[in-house]
């Protein structure tokens, strides 16, 4: 087992946040313009449309490899006043 150096290790370089606008089995691409290389056995599981966030970390030659890739929640459970659903829940059990 060898030792890992820090230069071997991958830093984030930075957050991208934005709907996949396509993926292909190197690269993705998130919002209009942003271009990620997959590194070696990376996948991207999600079907255009879906917003991510992408950490990645930039090379010497300024090319984006990715560090992960997760699905963004867009929040449509939560949409839903406290208000409002304090209102159901009190219409549910009979409380005025």
């Amino acid at each position: 087992m060898g030792i890992v150096g820090v230069s071997d290790v991958p830093r984030a370089r930075g957050v991208t946040i934005g709907p996949l606008q396509a993926c292909f089995p190197f690269l993705v691409i998130v919002a209009p313009d942003s271009v990620f290389f997959l590194r070696n056995g990376m996948t991207c599981d999600y079907a255009p449309g879906v917003l991510l966030k992408v950490v990645y970390t930039e090379n010497d030659d300024g090319v984006n490899d990715v560090v992960s890739i997760q699905a963004v929640p867009d929040g449509r459970d939560e949409r839903r006043p406290h208000s409002a659903r304090r209102s159901r829940l009190r219409r549910q059990l009979g409380v005025r």
